[in-house]
């Protein structure tokens, strides 16, 4: 933070200055500071730490000069840290918001919003959007939809561009990012579309999410402070493979874009992805976003298999993480 702040310093100082002296004011207060480094706004995939336009960037490189110019980097791993770090007074607020989101996928994946062959994938990512707005909450990371269906080609159609009405049998997973009085989760949830004899999920879905749920807590104790990312990755890859899931992703909840979060756990093989820029330690109260999947052979439902994905938020302390929320172990229903 530079050589300029006191230990009770506040976090930004508030300056009323006239435009003709801006720029010279920018520059007198930087350098007085003399950081090490200068976050900027910059990120092509990073919505909280984006927005500075080309234009003013030159104007600050310019009115800094090159020595500070040189130490502008991009605010987005401020941003993430920032953002997964929590007091223990701010927790019960980001659990609010978790449950927030949680609640908004139930509203979205029920028949308020589904109807088969009535609604397609567009439709169910514009009612998250909507409910969204209606609940006063911010879209944060774009809704997503992941759909799977018995003997389908699905991506033919989607690699002609094509919307998807959904119908009964399809097994639909809608994930979306909010942010709430500045807390930011993101989460995802299931839903089976059943056929008019059903009266719920094949058999294989209902396990296959419970087994999930289990190692998805199974792995928790892993995740303990004062542990590195990476020796916490081989304590994980040790025992991934033992109940039902094979693949695991954990990144920073304060990473809000996908950057491989689901895609990783959707592709087929056992592995335990981190998305940490470096291996710091896990901190005390760090939340953690973990996306674990399965991949199960129903060759009678689809040739290439099946997978099915849990996205959760955990708090990481002394003695392992803890969950925000229950995982799911039952896929909602439309009948």
């Amino acid at each position: 933070l530079g050589s300029g702040l006191e230990a009770n310093d506040g976090v930004y100082d508030l300056v009323e200055v006239s435009s003709d002296d801006l720029a010279s004011s920018l520059a007198e207060r930087v350098a007085a500071r003399d950081p090490s480094r200068i976050a900027v706004n910059r990120s092509p995939g990073h919505p909280l730490s984006d927005g500075l336009s080309a234009t003013n960037e030159a104007w600050l490189r310019h009115v800094l000069g090159p020595s500070l110019a040189e130490r502008m980097m991009p605010s987005g791993p401020l941003v993430e840290e920032w953002l997964s770090r929590h007091l223990d007074v701010e927790l019960p607020l980001f659990g609010e918001a978790a449950r927030l989101t949680v609640g908004l996928l139930e509203r979205v994946l029920s028949d308020e919003h589904i109807v088969a062959a009535g609604t397609s994938v567009k439709d169910l990512a514009w009612a998250a959007r909507q409910v969204a707005r209606d609940m006063g909450l911010s879209v944060v990371v774009q809704p997503q939809v992941y759909l799977q269906r018995s003997g389908s080609s699905l991506e033919e159609t989607r690699s002609a561009g094509l919307d998807v009405l959904l119908q009964t049998g399809d097994l639909v997973f809608l994930t979306v990012g909010l942010e709430y009085l500045g807390y930011v989760t993101r989460y995802g949830r299931w839903v089976y579309m059943l056929h008019e004899d059903e009266v719920r999920a094949p058999e294989w879905v209902m396990e296959g999410l419970a087994a999930v749920a289990d190692d998805l807590e199974a792995a928790l104790p892993e995740l303990r402070s004062g542990r590195g990312a990476e020796q916490t990755r081989g304590s994980l890859m040790g025992g991934l493979g033992n109940g039902g899931a094979d693949s695991l992703v954990l990144g920073r909840v304060g990473l809000l874009v996908d950057r491989g979060l689901l895609p990783s756990v959707a592709s087929p093989g056992q592995a335990v992805t981190l998305l940490w820029p470096s291996d710091p330690a896990l901190q005390a109260g760090e939340l953690v976003a973990m996306a674990m999947g399965q991949h199960r052979p129903e060759s009678s439902w689809q040739e290439t298999g099946v997978w099915l994905a849990l996205l959760e938020s955990a708090t990481v302390g002394p003695e392992g993480a803890r969950l925000v929320m229950p995982p799911q172990r039952v896929p909602y229903l439309i009948d």
